[in-house]
């Protein structure tokens, strides 16, 4: 607990992330603690067996490996210090060895610990080198003993058995403890190792089963692919069919309303009083045929049914005057229902757009038709046009049911039938508002529908105006 508290003061976090580096911090630590704990049991000895140098050289040894840990918390890089470590070590052996004996000293055997010391704490290429400064110093005290140079005694001779001892175990604890540390350190790097093996194991096993999971969704997805494929194939054709049979349908129309229009060409008007209910049905249905004609040819002129926007006629148009003629062609299918159409516009203001007038006739028609196909007998329909600036707005307002707000997404898309229903069995197809959106939109404008359930619903179609 204490050592790893010392860890977490002396190791700069900077070098926590370099596993192989903290290492070697961490051993350096120890092995400076547990020197500075040897040298103080030294220190006890050297006292004991009234060792004079002895015990100078284990104060300065005590003091040196205690503030050693704290060159760590500085730059200085971790092979000096740990050469600064062998180096307090190596000094104090040789001067202790030559205060008790020189080669006779108990102290003599300890000149093994500097290369061993080098190696945990320096490196390799620091540990050669100790080792030759270990060597040189043993040979050293040897010629120096040979001519008969004996090295000065100074502890109590009479405690020399006691220091022989203490010698020769402190040699035994330094290589002991060293052992112990290098082993336990080298046992929690494999422990790591281990783990991280294990580790990485588990992560190519994901990694396969992560693959084999890809390669059998890009298997599924190629099925998909193929069968999106075929798909687009079919609703092509379907498509091409539906763009045959609409031509088809639209020539065959040709004929009968030929037919019509030669047939009301027979009639003779000359008997209808001006303005009698005769001649205006007459009339209604000339125009009604005329436009059903117009429609007919824009469809047969197109390439297909999504080219129609090629067959634009853009012109400017009275809007007012459009929907004041619009709002005419159904009186009389108002009147049937006993529904009022009122229509708000200033006689005196025109309001002009640049529109297709076709289309725009279309826009109208199918708003006043659903104005008045959900409405209730006795009720009103409220038209009008206000020139507003860039914008002509035209609204057209129901007192009908009303539309509930979970269903105004599905207004204007096609095929789309809301739970309200015609109030006379009228037929819905649920075509209209998708066809009022789409011409309105190619004459670059807007619709949008304002409602609530039970307020009836306004129908706005805002145009650029010209």
């Amino acid at each position: 607990m204490i050592l790893k508290e010392l860890e977490r003061y002396f190791i700069a976090p900077r070098h926590h992330a370099d596993a192989p580096l903290f290492y070697r911090y961490k051993l350096l630590l120890n092995a400076s603690v547990f020197t500075s704990l040897f040298s103080s049991l030294y220190l006890i000895v050297s006292i004991a067996i009234r060792f004079q140098p002895g015990v100078y050289l284990m104060i300065f040894n005590v003091a040196g490996f205690l503030l050693l840990p704290f060159l760590m918390k500085t730059r200085m890089p971790i092979r000096t210090i740990g050469n600064l470590y062998v180096t307090t070590g190596t000094l104090a052996v040789v001067i202790l060895i030559g205060y008790s004996g020189g080669i006779e000293s108990p102290v003599f055997p300890w000149l093994i610990a500097p290369p061993v010391l080098a190696l945990l704490t320096a490196g390799k290429m620091d540990a050669i080198a100790w080792a030759t400064v270990s060597l040189a110093c043993i040979t050293t005290f040897i010629v120096y003993t040979i001519p008969g140079n004996p090295f000065p005694v100074r502890y109590q001779h009479d405690t020399r058995l006691f220091f022989v001892l203490l010698s020769s175990s402190g040699v035994v604890l330094i290589v002991v403890t060293i052992s112990m540390i290098f082993e336990s350190n080298t046992s929690k790097a494999l422990a790591s190792l281990t783990q991280q093996k294990k580790a990485l194991q588990e992560s190519q096993e994901e990694l396969a089963a992560r693959h084999q999971e890809i390669v059998e969704k890009n298997n599924t997805l190629a099925a998909q692919k193929e069968e999106l494929l075929i798909t687009s194939e079919q609703l092509k054709e379907l498509n091409e069919k539906k763009d045959y049979l609409m031509e088809v349908l639209a020539h065959d129309l040709k004929s009968p309303l030929a037919n019509i229009q030669g047939l009301i060409g027979l009639i003779n008007t000359d008997h209808f009083q001006a303005g009698s209910v005769e001649n205006d049905v007459v009339k209604l249905i000339v125009d009604s045929s005329r436009k059903s004609q117009v429609l007919i040819d824009k469809i047969l002129n197109s390439e297909n049914l999504e080219n129609i926007v090629y067959n634009l006629r853009l012109e400017t148009v009275d809007v007012s005057a459009i929907v004041s003629k619009v709002v005419d062609g159904f009186r009389e299918i108002a009147a049937r229902k006993n529904i009022q159409i009122k229509l708000l516009i200033d006689a005196t203001q025109h309001c002009m757009a640049t529109a297709d007038k076709v289309y725009l006739v279309q826009v109208f028609e199918n708003l006043l038709n659903n104005a008045i196909k959900f409405s209730l007998p006795g009720k009103q329909v409220f038209v009008s046009v206000i020139c507003n600036g860039a914008l002509v707005r035209t609204e057209v307002r129901d007192e009908g049911p009303g539309i509930a707000q979970d269903e105004m997404h599905m207004l204007f898309k096609k095929f789309k039938k809301l739970s309200n229903k015609p109030t006379a069995g009228e037929s819905s197809s649920g075509l209209g508002l998708s066809i009022v959106k789409h011409y309105t939109e190619l004459l670059k404008g807007r619709v949008w529908c304002e409602s609530e359930r039970g307020q009836g619903a306004s129908f706005v179609v805002e145009l650029p105006s010209s």
